[in-house]
């Protein structure tokens, strides 16, 4: 059979919104359209009923014709091993022409499928983006929608200097073409040539703990040729708590540190390539690009990684002095030194500027008090 679209779903204890999820597969306007479409479910070694869950709606819902369209469900149990290697093996197992990548506690908007699919085949595109909503739920259940939005027309484009741009982005979302708030590095407001995946052996980066899906999009829009964006809302990202802070863990600095030891040799990388390609002029504007996204980037961890020090449930033990110590030993970091000393200040958005003068002041009371006076303002 032939298989349009292959929806790839890393499943990991998400047993309280899966519901949902599988209903919004099921509601796809995809199979009207003929458009053949396959879910590869990845349960990663859940410790919950999802893996259950999974093979219960294969056996009920699963290889269902729907006039002469199909509706394949596909499930892989492996060992928990993180949402890369989870998102990998959908990746191998896949038989589509295109593949997308979606969390199973989030949505899909009906017309998901059939929108992506139908841009990318009209477009040609190796990667299409679109756009989402940001669905922000409170302790009481409350609800508020949010958009979440990376332009304000449909594009599409295949000069290098724009690829630039979107690699920019991935790093540090204001210094993408259309710069502002909103992330463009995760994974499921995108669909992907599959050819083009393997063709580059374009994965996610497995021994990555943190930041892997924005490394694999940095990766994949310095290999793209052809892309696409499709101001259209397609997917809902929800969000469940009051502060991200929660989410992240104490040795969240040293992945972070990883990953940009990582991300500096892919840039250097990136920068011998396009020497290639431009002339001087060019080249030096486009890796100056390259090099400040990556410091703003750099800088961006480090005040999470303060709000962390500050904020975190598992760092909120009531001793400030050790939690200002903490955060001293952040600020003489070289990894973060070096990005401190290196970015220019236009580069990167007034909250992280104040984060930098504290910096310079070697003032780690003076980043507690802007990240308190941040965080009473969520």
């Amino acid at each position: 059979m032939k298989v349009d679209v292959s929806l790839i779903v890393p499943v990991y204890n998400v047993n309280k919104y899966i519901t949902r999820f599988f209903d919004s597969i099921d509601e796809q306007t995809a199979y009207e359209k003929q458009i053949n479409t396959e879910i590869i479910l990845v349960d990663d070694g859940s410790t919950d009923d999802s893996g259950y869950r999974c093979e219960d709606y294969k056996n009920n819902r699963g290889a269902i014709r729907i006039d002469s369209v199909f509706k394949h469900i596909i499930v892989i149990h492996q060992d928990n091993k993180g949402p890369a290697a989870a998102r990998n093996a959908g990746i191998k197992a896949a038989r589509g022409k295109y593949v997308c990548f979606v969390d199973p506690d989030d949505y899909l908007c009906p017309e998901y499928v059939e929108d992506a699919f139908n841009v990318a085949e009209n477009t040609c595109a190796d990667i299409v983006l679109f756009d989402a909503y940001k669905d922000k739920e409170d302790e009481a259940g409350n609800v508020a929608f949010e958009e979440w939005c990376h332009g304000d027309c449909d594009l599409y484009r295949i000069d290098k200097d724009y690829m630039v741009q979107l690699q920019c982005g991935m790093l540090y979302s204001r210094m993408a073409p259309e710069g502002s708030d909103t992330s463009i590095a995760a994974p499921w407001d995108k669909i992907y040539r599959r050819d083009f995946l393997l063709r580059n052996d374009l994965f996610y980066r497995e021994d990555l703990k943190v930041l892997d899906d924005m490394v694999f999009n940095f990766e994949c829009m310095g290999k793209a040729e052809h892309v696409a964006y499709h101001h259209e809302k397609l997917y809902h990202y929800c969000v469940r708590s009051s502060s991200i802070t929660n989410s992240f863990k104490p040795d969240r600095p040293i992945h972070d540190r990883y990953v940009f030891k990582y991300l500096k040799n892919a840039i250097e990388e990136e920068g011998h390539s396009l020497k290639t390609i431009f002339d001087e002029d060019y080249y030096e504007l486009n890796t100056f690009k390259l090099e400040q996204a990556y410091y703003a980037r750099v800088i961006k961890s480090f005040a999470i990684c303060c709000r962390l020090c500050f904020f975190n449930e598992k760092c909120r033990d009531g001793n400030l002095r050790l939690q200002l110590k903490l955060a001293k030993g952040y600020m003489n970091d070289e990894v973060y030194s070096d990005a401190f000393r290196n970015i220019e200040s236009d580069m990167i958005e007034w909250k992280l500027r104040l984060v930098r003068i504290a910096w310079l002041l070697k003032s780690p009371r003076m980043l507690y008090i802007l990240h308190l006076l941040q965080e009473m303002n969520r």
